[in-house]
């Protein structure tokens, strides 16, 4: 009889109490609020510009698809000056003259990329032509605080790639 009781005991006690599931939920709360509050706007500063960049990757890619689509060249128009910082792009159907006067239609809404990420390169509009062609070979660099991505564009065959790179 004994023996059953014990086993009685042993079954019933199967699970984690409330107060224990609390105390291990709090430290958990304390740790992390410890870890945001030493590391987090660098971390979420480098996970906004692989963000980005994997953004912009796509939306070139948009681009690309529908001036193969449309048979009309689309381009990536990016605001700010010339060589950078950019605030942010846009897609365009028309050619590049077209985008930068304000001629061609908008494709979804502008993007505008946040105030912890620098971005330049060295040409602040890509063009895609008809076969999905680049007008040229473009390179645009953006960077957080630690992490930096570099979009390259390959001009014959319109290939875009995304890679990461040191910051300096």
């Amino acid at each position: 009889m004994r023996r059953d009781q014990q086993t009685s005991r042993i079954q019933q006690r199967r699970g984690v109490t409330l107060l224990e599931l609390l105390v291990v939920v709090t430290l958990v709360g304390i740790l992390s609020t410890a870890v945001v509050g030493r590391y987090g706007r660098a971390i979420f500063g480098d996970f906004g510009a692989r963000t980005e960049a994997h953004q912009l990757w796509l939306d070139m890619q948009l681009a690309r698809r529908e001036a193969i689509r449309t048979g009309q060249p689309h381009t990536i128009l990016m605001s700010g000056s010339a060589r950078g910082p950019w605030s942010g792009y846009q897609i365009v159907a028309g050619s590049a003259a077209e985008a930068r006067s304000g001629r061609g239609s908008t494709i979804g809404d502008s993007r505008t990329f946040p105030e912890e990420l620098s971005a330049s390169g060295d040409s602040a509009t890509v063009e895609f032509n008809f076969e999905g062609q680049a007008h040229r070979a473009v390179t645009l660099l953006l960077a957080g605080p630690h992490r930096s991505w570099r979009v390259q564009v390959l001009p014959l065959i319109g290939s875009v790639t995304v890679t990461e790179t040191t910051s300096s």
